[in-house]
């Protein structure tokens, strides 16, 4: 047994000191569960090896006994989520999913689709721009719910596009979640394509820049420790298609990375199947950590850019956030040096889509993940007051647990996207509906909805 023992110990130091020192990801992800593991066998061959030393020696059998029991509750207080609520609430989160699904259980009627409300004094003129998020297309409808154009290449073999938005000259933006970013023109021919783990959005500088949001599997420092992740980045791209630069965020928002999300980290890594998982994706030419959320510590689901200069919160050209793991949105500076301002732990529930309204406020969609219920909220950032909110009555009424958008509208009504149930509506600013829209493409054996990740109402 003393063989067994020391090989174990020995293979148990040699994968701690690979995963510790390679700085390879792969390597650290095999290399520390089964070095975790071999030392918990060998402390357990250990401990049966003492305790049919000892014998008979009843007493000293149950010192060592309430000895290992203390090691092994100090272990379980290292990698066991903290059971005070305010703390699980948000390592609930990351390990309950967040499912992007194309198809979602129907809101209204089952024959109900397009425009069902339109209220023509008081609904905001313009063309409303979607993609079903099953489909590598988008429409362009009118008030009526009426197609006016639609864009649709499959340039990525059967991805439906994560998010779309104008181009500017009749042309399209087209995200294909961790593929990579197309520019379409308005004949839906492809003009570029950037391969990359493109996500979520992306904003448009006014001399032509595309900022983008990428995700990258990195192993990090958090403390002096190592820590997998899965790090966002937003690059910059020249008007044709070509990286200019790269600004990671771990760096911007470490800080706020907590210890109980470390924990969650370890606590998935020593999984028993999950060496197996790793190998297999990277088998499969997947990213590792791609289906894993404990590892995604930021999920960031929105970018923009200042359009002018907001005192207390950010100049003209800073790039505006919204971070759902972190319930944050905030500013970065023009040089990805640093966070500026920010706002939300505490106040927001995996938050979606801020923007800058003609005000200097902020719009957020506040999706109420553990709440239960969505809210949409427009925030004085200067003081950190909510000055506008909509909910609907009874609350439960409108809720989307992921995704989600707002758009405030030129003559003062919002613009709503209840992803998750396909549906689409625009309120005055009293809350009362005035226009909705619902996906009008419907499984028709499930009688399911096409989500929709957002909608955009443009002018004309």
């Amino acid at each position: 047994m003393k063989k067994a023992i020391s090989g174990l110990v020995l293979f148990s130091l040699a994968g701690f000191l690979a995963a510790g020192l390679s700085g390879r990801l792969l390597i650290f992800l095999v290399c520390f569960p089964l070095a975790a593991w071999a030392l918990l066998a060998a402390l357990i061959l250990a401990a049966a090896a003492l305790f049919l030393r000892l014998g008979r020696r009843g007493r000293t059998a149950f010192i060592f006994l309430a000895a290992a029991a203390v090691f092994l509750a100090a272990v379980r207080g290292l990698l066991v989520t903290s059971a005070d609520p305010a703390e699980r609430r948000s390592s609930l989160s990351d390990l309950t999913s967040l499912p992007y699904l194309s198809w979602v259980k129907s809101r209204g009627e089952a024959g109900e689709q397009g425009a069902a409300i339109l209220d023509r004094a008081r609904a905001g003129e313009g063309l409303n721009l979607y993609s079903p998020r099953h489909l590598p297309a988008a429409f362009l409808i009118d008030r009526e719910g009426e197609v006016v154009r639609s864009w649709s290449l499959d340039y990525f073999g059967g991805e439906g596009w994560h998010h779309v938005a104008p181009a500017g000259d009749g042309g399209l933006f087209a995200i294909v979640r961790d593929r990579g970013l197309l520019r379409l023109d308005r004949g839906s021919n492809l003009v570029w394509a950037f391969p990359g783990r493109a996500h979520h959005d992306l904003a448009i500088s006014p001399d032509g820049e595309i900022f983008l949001l990428l995700s990258q599997e990195e192993l990090v420092r958090w403390r002096g420790i190592p820590l997998p992740v899965v790090n966002d980045l937003i690059v910059r791209l020249s008007p044709e298609g070509e990286l200019q630069e790269e600004i990671p965020l771990y760096p911007l928002l470490a800080d706020r990375v907590t210890a109980e999300r470390v924990k969650l980290i370890y606590r998935d890594l020593l999984k028993p199947a999950r060496v197996l998982d790793f190998i297999k994706a990277r088998l499969r030419s997947r990213p590792p950590l791609a289906d894993h959320l404990p590892y995604d510590i930021f999920h960031v689901n929105t970018l923009g850019l200042l359009g002018r200069d907001l005192p207390g919160v950010g100049e003209e050209g800073d790039i505006l956030f919204c971070s759902l793991m972190l319930d944050l949105v905030g500013t970065i500076d023009r040089e990805g040096s640093a966070v500026t301002w920010s706002w939300g732990p505490g106040e927001l529930d995996k938050p979606h889509q801020p923007t800058i309204v003609e005000n200097g406020n902020i719009l957020i969609f506040d999706n109420g993940y553990f709440r239960g219920w969505s809210r949409v909220i427009e925030l004085d950032p200067a003081a950190g007051e909510i000055v506008w909110e909509y909910t609907a009555s009874p609350p439960e009424k409108f809720f989307t647990a992921t995704r989600g958008g707002a758009q405030r509208l030129a003559g003062g009504n919002t613009l709503i996207t209840e992803s998750n149930s396909g549906y689409v509506f625009e309120v005055t600013p009293e809350g009362e509906k005035v226009w909705e829209f619902y996906s009008p493409e419907i499984d028709g054996d499930s009688g399911s909805r096409a989500a929709i990740y957002r909608m955009t109402r443009l002018d004309f």
